[in-house]
């Protein structure tokens, strides 16, 4: 069976809610955004899917969210009058929290429970997040769970992404890098996984509510020519198994290749 989309607005910001019959207890959303784009502006059905549109000044932003049979496609086109607004788009944050999955979301301490059964791949594989090196905070608040030796919250940069090093006054950045643009979970009782994919990633964050980021640096697939911008995202609910994954992830983006190390 597909995933079941439902589109839920509050006066802040728009969510796009998941539901997954094939995996018992998993239910997540999608805050789409949580960056400069903040609420839709509108949104439609189209058939299973749904459509969103944000604007930016003169940009239009249009994110169609099509379940299939084992994850949800999206993808995003950015058109606007003239170049200099298309590219205003530069990137997205989508938020995607899995609090609301008796499956997936946390039940217990933070760190022991969620944290612990995220990931992201590394050289050696799918690595979940309490076997990567975890840098404390640096952020100004006291006792910021940010900032404990067993940090509640982490950046990963991507190996073909500059690293830049403890921010001042930031969460950790884990020195660990992924080498592929996938971040997930691992259900509570091991048999599923849940993870996103976006090829411009441009780090890979783990943080407060439950949830998951890719941010995807969109505006590095602006076509000229055409005068918009279109990327793709890529959401996979599977059994834990780290190979149909990854062949999963190889048939969705199929000409994606790791770019060059960054220096």
């Amino acid at each position: 069976m597909i995933p079941k989309l439902k589109y839920i607005e509050n006066d802040r910001y728009s969510l796009v809610n998941i539901t997954v019959p094939s995996i018992p207890g998993l239910e997540c959303e999608i805050w789409c955004y949580e960056d400069q784009l903040g609420k839709a502006v509108s949104h439609q059905e189209e058939g299973n899917a749904l459509v969103l549109i944000h604007c930016l000044e003169t940009a239009t932003v249009t994110s169609r969210f099509e379940p299939v049979r084992d994850g949800v496609e999206v993808q995003v086109e950015v058109t606007g009058p003239d170049r200099q607004c298309v590219q205003e788009v530069k990137s997205l944050n989508p938020c995607w929290q899995l609090r609301r999955s008796e499956a997936f979301g946390n039940r217990g301490d933070y760190v022991q429970d969620f944290v612990a059964r995220c990931f992201v791949m590394l050289d050696g594989g799918l690595t979940l997040l309490k076997d990567t090196r975890r840098i404390p905070g640096t952020r100004n608040r006291p006792d910021d769970k940010a900032n404990l030796s067993e940090p509640w919250i982490q950046e990963y940069f991507p190996i073909w992404r500059p690293h830049p090093g403890q921010v001042s006054g930031q969460r950790g950045y884990s020195p660990d890098r992924p080498v592929y643009p996938l971040i997930g979970c691992v259900s509570r009782d091991g048999k599923y996984l849940a993870a996103f994919a976006w090829t411009e990633t441009r780090s890979l964050g783990q943080v407060w509510h439950d949830c998951l980021h890719p941010r995807p640096a969109i505006g590095e697939s602006y076509d000229p020519k055409a005068n918009r911008t279109v990327s793709k995202g890529r959401l996979y609910f599977l059994p834990n198994d780290e190979k149909l994954l990854l062949d999963a992830f190889r048939r969705d983006f199929s000409g994606w290749k790791r770019p060059d190390l960054a220096e």
